[in-house]
């Protein structure tokens, strides 16, 4: 009788050491992604200003819908803008399609 423990056979995965990098990149890469979808509503959190708009209330009847409100800002209006400090340098950098 042969002794064949010493052979490996062809179907036998090998055991062989997976470096630890292999492992390591993909979860950061996974994390990186996890993180970056709210970063940019953070990053808006800690560096934006508080801005506080008036807003024009007018309230419809539709015969579909009903009752409802319609919210404008004062704000939207284009001489309301033209009122506010930076008016003309805004003008200067985007002119008026001809």
């Amino acid at each position: 009788m042969e002794n064949n423990q010493g052979l490996l056979l062809e179907n036998e995965p090998s055991e062989t050491v997976i470096p630890i990098w292999r492992f390591v990149l993909p979860l950061v890469i996974q994390i990186g992604l996890i993180l970056a979808v709210p970063a940019q509503a953070i990053y808006t959190i800690v560096t934006g200003k508080t801005a506080i708009l008036q807003t024009l209330a007018v309230d419809p009847y539709d015969l579909l819908r009903g009752y409802s409100v319609t919210l404008s800002y004062d704000i939207s209006g284009v001489d309301n803008l033209k009122k506010l400090p930076g008016w003309t340098d805004i003008v200067k950098q985007h002119p008026a399609p001809k």
